[in-house]
């Protein structure tokens, strides 16, 4: 059985730095309600794939400093 925290994610400097942060920079983060299961889907006809959960309504943004 797996078990999967779905409110917390782990983040190491060496993740942020193969994202292209370096250190020294400020990270500003946005949180998002999603299901473990996405619902994106893909608009081919715009070529682009749709986040559905994303929208205007959410936490307030945070930051901080890649160590």
């Amino acid at each position: 059985m797996a078990k999967i925290n779905p409110f917390e994610i782990t983040l190491t400097a060496s993740d942020l730095s193969g994202m292209g942060f370096s250190s020294g920079a400020t990270v500003y983060v946005k949180v998002y309600g999603d299901s473990f299961w996405s619902n994106e889907y893909e608009n081919s006809g715009l070529g682009i794939k749709v986040f559905v959960n994303l929208n205007i309504v959410s936490a307030s943004a945070v930051s901080f400093d890649v160590p």
